[in-house]
């Protein structure tokens, strides 16, 4: 095969502009999150907007108790399918983290709360409380 001066710099270009492997987007993708847990509350969290944050909160299971979405002025803030994750080393039948994602989608200042409580029991106070603000700019 002949090659001339052009055949180098179209191949480099071809290159650079193949997507990205699976892991470089993975990389990508964890640069346009945070994440916030139970110790982080009462702090105030900076997004720029597309920005992802993961509320990781600890669930114990069989017990009944749950986290919910108490508040959240959705304006700044899209909320996610919550999701489940193993906590490292726990046992079957563990604890487990409940992972609510938020996106954020415009600027703004979004007060977000989240209750640990028994969703049958309606007029009983949380067990626990989080709450974060979060800046959207």
């Amino acid at each position: 095969m002949k090659l001339n001066r052009w055949s180098v710099p179209c191949l480099v270009a071809l290159v650079v502009s193949l997507p990205l492997s699976a892991e470089e987007k993975k990389a990508e993708e964890k640069k346009a999150e945070k994440v916030v847990t139970e110790k982080d509350n009462d702090t105030t969290v900076q997004l720029s907007k597309g920005e992802t944050l993961l509320v990781k909160l600890r669930v114990q299971g069989g017990t009944g108790y749950t986290w919910v979405v108490a508040g959240n002025s959705d304006t700044a803030l899209a909320q996610g399918k919550p999701s489940t994750e193993k906590v490292a080393g726990a046992a079957v039948g563990g604890p487990v983290l409940m992972v609510f994602p938020f996106t954020a989608r415009g600027e703004g200042q979004s007060k977000l709360e989240l209750h640990y409580k028994r969703p049958f029991e309606k007029e009983k106070e949380p067990a626990r409380k989080v709450k974060f603000t979060v800046m959207v700019k």
